[in-house]
């Protein structure tokens, strides 16, 4: 065989492999939610590791609030307006309004 058939063949073969592929492997181009777990709108992202930098949906299943499951945390506790931050929030938590997540009580 001439080197023009090799080149023609080796291109038909790839040409070959690459609608096999795209015909009957379909879970070869979608998303893999199932190493993390479903979380809600406006969840905190509890990662320190340059992770919580990067969008949720890249990595997570987003649900709007309320929609129920099982994996969906329930909602944080209402606080007082001047209640201190306390020392769980020390991952940042502690510099976000409180209220993007409790619900204030004004008593």
């Amino acid at each position: 065989m001439k080197s023009e058939e090799w080149i023609i063949s080796a291109g038909v073969a790839t040409l070959v492999v690459v609608v096999m592929i795209t015909m009957f492997v379909d879970e070869f181009w979608e998303d893999d939610y199932t190493d993390a777990p479903v979380i809600t709108v406006g969840t905190f992202a509890p990662h320190s590791d340059g992770r919580e930098k990067v969008a949720c949906a890249s990595c997570h299943v987003v649900v709007p609030r309320g929609s129920g499951g099982a994996s969906t945390p329930p909602p944080p506790p209402p606080i007082s307006a001047n209640a201190p931050i306390p020392p769980s929030h020390n991952d940042g938590r502690g510099k976000m309004a409180c209220k993007n997540c409790h619900q204030i009580l004004t008593r």
